[in-house]
Order: C-alpha cells, then sequence, then structure tokens
C-alpha cells in the first residue's frame, strides 16, 4: 500500500482484481472511488458479497479512526516496486548492482515499447 490506510485493509493493485480469488482478498477493499472500482470488477467474479470503504481511507480519518502504515498485508507479493539495497537484507553492494543493471536494462525496454508515455532521451 503505498500510504497509510485502515488498519487490516489488504493492498492490491486494482490490476491485480482479475488474478485474486474473492477468498483471499476477505471481500473487503478500500480507497474510495478507486475501491468501488475495483470492488465491481471483483463482484462479477464471485457470489460472495463484496464490500468497500464508503469514502475510503478519507472518510475513515475523518471519523476520526487511526491509520496504520507498511506493506503487511498485501494479496499479492508486489512486482512493480524496488526495494532498497539496505531494505533488501544480506549484501548491499550485489543488492546496488543488480538495481543498476534493472534500471539499465529498464531503459532498453523503453525504447522498444510503444506502450509508455515516457521519451527515452539519448545523452
Amino acid at each position: 500500500m503505498s500510504g497509510p490506510h485502515r488498519p487490516r485493509a489488504l493492498g492490491l493493485g486494482r490490476d491485480r482484481v482479475p488474478t485474486i480469488s474473492p477468498v483471499d482478498l476477505k471481500r473487503r477493499l478500500d480507497d474510495g472511488d478507486l475501491a468501488h472500482i475495483a470492488a465491481a470488477e471483483l463482484a462479477r467474479t464471485t457470489a460472495l458479497p463484496v464490500q468497500a470503504l464508503g469514502g475510503g481511507t478519507r472518510a475513515w480519518t475523518m471519523a476520526g479512526y487511526p491509520l496504520a502504515s507498511g506493506n503487511d498485508r498485501m494479496a499479492e507479493t508486489p512486482d512493480d516496486v524496488w526495494l532498497l539495497a539496505r531494505d533488501q537484507g544480506g549484501d548491499r553492494e550485489s543488492a546496488m548492482r543488480a538495481y543498476l543493471v534493472w534500471e539499465i536494462d529498464l531503459v532498453k525496454q523503453m525504447a522498444t515499447d510503444d506502450d509508455h508515455r515516457f521519451k527515452v532521451v539519448k545523452v
């Protein structure tokens, strides 16, 4: 989850909704309008009840309820983040080198991918 959230909220990117079992999600989503869109998509895949928190995290906060932080309740292992070398444990030097390899390869991928909105600038 990218920021403060309702305690016990289950983090899930909307692009993951079709791939996740509703039972695994515990049928609860959060994040206002986005959660309602994701809940509607999820509801089409199951007969189980699906709920989204009305008003999302903002409504939760306005009601005076506490927020949590961290990524300890993700529906799946995130594949769209890169942990800092110090957060990966083990050999930091190898982790930093692996990041640089990934970063350089990303530029190569973008040069051949026509489905992104970034400009690859040669320097």
